[in-house]
């Protein structure tokens, strides 16, 4: 409950002011980043993992076109891979 709970009031302080510096601390960080989308994802557009990618240098993104939003349980061998060559 305690991370569910920080997601949503992190989703509500976004809601009530989208200027809340969270783009701008992106370049900041300092580590591997691997940025997974999905094409068919309706609730989180590829066009958000796009702009993730933009701001965190050195990042990289795989998106997949045939894949929605339950990507890691549709293709979990997929990610899978993804994530431990991300982490070699």
């Amino acid at each position: 409950m305690t991370g569910l709970n920080r997601q949503r009031a992190a989703m509500t302080d976004w809601l009530i002011d989208p200027t809340a510096n969270v783009i701008a601390s992106l370049p900041n960080l300092r580590l591997p980043t691997l940025i997974l989308g999905a094409d068919n994802d309706k609730q989180e557009p590829a066009a958000n993992s796009a702009l993730l990618q933009r701001y965190i240098n050195g990042s990289e993104l795989l998106i997949d076109p045939q894949l929605g939003h339950a990507f890691p349980f549709e293709a979990p061998a997929r990610v899978a891979e993804d994530l431990a060559r991300l982490t070699r």
